[in-house]
């Protein structure tokens, strides 16, 4: 038993560090200035998001932070929501679970008025054998990075597609029921 305290207590910390709240140090939402978006991560999987906001540049990187990645690891990160509606990928987000990877989102409140910059990333991983080579490799990609402005008052999700084809990732509107439209760029 004494074994599992000190282990038990390292995950606990560290998912604590992975359960900021997205939105902090930003005012209340404001409708008329502003737009919610929902980003998905998980480890080895990351999705980021870059904008300008009165002069300061701002990083989001959801799932590729020690705090998320470990807790995304250890199968602790949680989702994280200001609000915006569910929709058939947000209810659905444990199909994208791997091992030791966790999938969850975040949502965060963006002013309309700045492009947000927006990538996602798969990190491969490769398993070497005494001798040096290979013995298992998984690709990596990075997706192209895609810009829009979002509307004040309006829903955003982020959807991620990582397949044989390399990364992308897609840019939906969510309306007030749930079902979403893509972004047209």
């Amino acid at each position: 038993m004494k074994n599992l305290i000190v282990p038990s207590m390292l995950v606990l910390l560290l998912s604590a560090c992975a359960s900021g709240t997205p939105t902090s140090g930003q005012a209340d939402y404001n409708p008329k200035e502003q737009a919610r978006i929902r980003l998905y991560g998980q480890n080895g999987k990351p999705t980021i998001m870059r904008y300008t906001n009165n002069g300061q540049e701002n990083k989001v990187n959801v799932g590729g932070g020690l705090g998320d990645a470990f807790g995304s690891l250890v199968g602790v990160a949680s989702n994280q929501s200001i609000g915006i509606p569910q929709t058939k990928i947000s209810r659905n987000v444990g199909e994208k679970n791997g091992m030791l990877s966790k999938a969850f989102y975040k949502e965060f409140y963006v002013p309309s008025n700045s492009t947000l910059l927006i990538n996602n990333a798969l990190i491969g991983m490769a398993n070497f054998n005494p001798g040096g080579s290979a013995i298992y490799y998984s690709p990596s990609c990075s997706s192209k990075e895609l810009s829009f402005q979002p509307e004040s008052g309006k829903d955003y999700e982020v959807a991620s597609i990582v397949n044989q084809q390399g990364c992308a990732i897609a840019v939906f509107e969510i309306k007030a029921d749930g079902e979403i439209q893509p972004v047209a760029r």
